[in-house]
């Protein structure tokens, strides 16, 4: 068995090595490779790499609607963002302000938008949630929507 961690190598099983490429102690932050060892017949080995836990995606950065928008009239609203750096999928959340949000969605990255129903004159907040194996990160904003029948030219 060998087990890496920033350099340190122990042996964990035969053909398995664990292998730790980044580590953070107080932020937890840690990258770990886990890969196979194959003994070659002139005494070398090799390593493949099998698998690969990650750290935390990195922050969602909200586009659209921005903070407080009053946004278009209708009955959806198109709400997107950046990519988070090593996010695997986004749940969107969505909730009448001062009230509890629902998951409305969950997409697969690079999906970096999302289309939810809305009601008019009504103040919503969002939030969008990175996640991967090793955890999450979360942005949130909020928008109101007009009444029914305004429209930005009023």
């Amino acid at each position: 068995m060998v087990v890496s961690a920033a350099g340190f190598k122990q042996r964990v099983r035969e053909g398995v090595v664990l292998k730790a490429t980044k580590a953070k102690v107080a932020g937890i932050d840690i990258t770990l490779e886990v890969g196979a060892v194959t003994e070659t017949a002139d005494g070398t080995t090799k390593t493949r790499t099998v698998g690969v836990v990650t750290t935390a995606p990195g922050p969602v950065g909200l586009v659209s609607p921005v903070n407080y928008a009053i946004i278009g009239s209708g009955s959806t609203a198109t709400v997107t963002w950046h990519a988070a750096t090593d996010a695997e999928f986004y749940d969107i959340y969505l909730g009448v302000v001062s009230q509890s949000m629902s998951q409305v969605g969950h997409v697969a990255a690079p999906t970096t938008q999302f289309t939810v129903g809305v009601l008019s004159s009504t103040s919503y907040s969002w939030c969008v949630v990175a996640t991967n194996t090793a955890g999450s990160s979360t942005s949130c904003s909020n928008f109101t929507t007009p009444p029914s029948g305004w429209f930005s030219g009023q």
